[in-house]
């Protein structure tokens, strides 16, 4: 499963995520919906913008228009339980 976000740069030059709760919140529902594990949604998001912090120079510093770094986080189960109705 994976999800989408983004990250871009304010006109103070600092970066900021576009909705990074609702990301969480989307990303915590597809792996309950899909018996995926959970996992503590505020870690999650300290990790992204870690990322984020780390990748910075790959954002332009001068202010674009429609500039962004475009995140997608991806978590992947590699064994099957069986699930009785």
């Amino acid at each position: 499963m994976f999800e989408a976000t983004k990250a871009f740069r304010g006109v103070d030059g600092k970066l900021r995520f576009f909705r990074p709760d609702k990301h969480v919140e989307r990303f915590l529902a597809g792996a309950e919906r899909l018996r995926l594990p959970q996992f503590d949604g505020q870690e999650f998001l300290e990790c992204l913008k870690s990322l984020i912090t780390l990748e910075q120079d790959w954002m332009p510093k001068e202010l674009q228009k429609h500039s962004s770094i475009y995140i997608r986080p991806v978590i992947i189960a590699t064994e099957v339980s069986t699930i009785h109705f």
